[in-house]
């Protein structure tokens, strides 16, 4: 089986394959795979994962409160409405690059206002249609979603 990334702005320390080659391992040894195990995995530095996580305590608990600040701000959400619409419940902030060292957030009635920040949200609207029908096209029951889908990204906005 050949591994790959899903994403590219992931900083990649170990390749897909050895990744994907390691879960198996995990999968064949426990009968499943969790995030737990795949810790406990690459607490040895002889793993083949342990590069991929942060093993100084204070740096490790800096970048998880960043992560909680992440969550925090896409969780929010605010009921939109625009003309001759119903209201619509949306996330509260976009970015325009989450790929970025730094990312910045934007409120999404600003963000939707400017024509620059609009293509950019749409071309990240793109990506995350992409990786979903990447992950869900074998599923014959989404294909009509599949198919949405191709016509969105076809387009050029």
């Amino acid at each position: 089986m050949v591994y790959e990334y899903s994403w590219s702005g992931y900083e990649q320390k170990v390749s897909a394959q050895i990744v994907g080659e390691h879960l198996k391992t995990l999968e064949e040894k426990h009968g499943r795979v969790t995030r737990e195990l795949l810790l406990d995995s690459a607490r040895d530095k002889e793993s083949p994962v342990h590069s991929l996580f942060e093993w100084d305590d204070s740096k490790a608990a800096e970048k998880f409160r960043l992560h909680q600040a992440t969550v925090i701000i896409c969780s929010l959400r605010v009921t939109a409405k625009e003309e001759n619409t119903e209201p619509v419940v949306v996330r509260a902030y976009v970015t325009a690059d989450p790929h970025q060292e730094v990312s910045s957030y934007f409120n999404v009635h600003d963000a939707l206002k400017d024509s620059t920040m609009r293509k950019k949200v749409l071309a990240m609207a793109k990506r995350e249609a992409e990786a979903f029908r990447r992950k869900y096209k074998s599923l014959v029951e989404l294909s009509h979603v599949i198919e949405a889908i191709n016509d969105f990204v076809g387009k050029e906005y």
